[in-house]
Parts: structure tokens; sequence; C-alpha cells
């Protein structure tokens, strides 16, 4: 990829897949990065882009709540009071 990055610092559908597989590696702050940089090479414009990013940033949270709600359940109904 670094290669890659050298031969076309400019272009955001390689950014888009470093992006891409930095979150697939779990790496969300990373992969903001990188999508950061590929939005700011449209000039913020990509629609996709811009979805992708709020998605990944929204990420540590979803994830947080799904922690929440299981140790919630897990409590049971008199836990909770």
């Amino acid at each position: 990829a670094q290669a890659k990055l050298e031969e076309t610092p400019d272009s955001p559908g390689l950014y888009r897949d470093i992006a891409e597989n930095f979150k697939k590696l779990g790496n969300v702050e990373k992969a903001i990065e990188a999508y950061t940089k590929a939005l700011e090479l449209t000039g913020g414009h990509d629609v996709d882009l811009q979805l992708r990013l709020k998605e990944t940033q929204l990420e540590p949270y979803r994830r947080r709540l799904s922690e929440l709600e299981h140790k919630l359940k897990s409590a049971g109904p008199n836990q909770t009071k």
C-alpha cells in the first residue's frame, strides 16, 4: 500500500481502500484518518465517503452500547433498579 501511495498520493479510492482495511482490522482511529484524507481529496463532495466516515465514527459508540445492553440483560430485571 505504501508503494501505491507514493505512486498516486492523490487517489481518494486508495485511501478509501486503506480505510476499509484498517476498519476490518479493528483500527477505527486509522480508518477515520484514511477516510478523512480520502474525503479531503474529493473536496468533501463524495457522499459515499461521508457516509463511510460517519459510520466508522459511530462504531465505538455502537460497540459500547451493545456491551451495556448485554450487561443489562445479564443483570436481570431486579438488578436494574
